[in-house]
């Protein structure tokens, strides 16, 4: 993700996940969404950044999914 290549690239394809994937939803502006894995965990600089152009509000980015249940189960014992 350093190289000017790889960034563009990440930028393209983020853009056409969110053209294709969020903004078929009419409240997409109005709801946080949330991601899981390691994709969108460790690039989600560039996940936030392109989310804010769109004005899409981010929600949770956890990594991996237990991360969220482990939190969900100490919070709600």
């Amino acid at each position: 993700k350093d190289s000017d290549f790889c960034r563009k690239y990440i930028f393209e394809e983020m853009e056409d996940f969110v053209e294709n994937y969020i903004k078929q939803f009419d409240n997409y502006t109005t709801v946080p969404v949330h991601f899981v894995g390691s994709i969108a965990f460790y690039l989600q600089d560039e996940l936030r950044e392109i989310l804010a152009k769109h004005n899409i509000k981010a929600g949770n980015i956890l990594r991996r999914p237990i991360d969220g249940l482990i939190q969900f189960h100490i919070k709600n014992p």
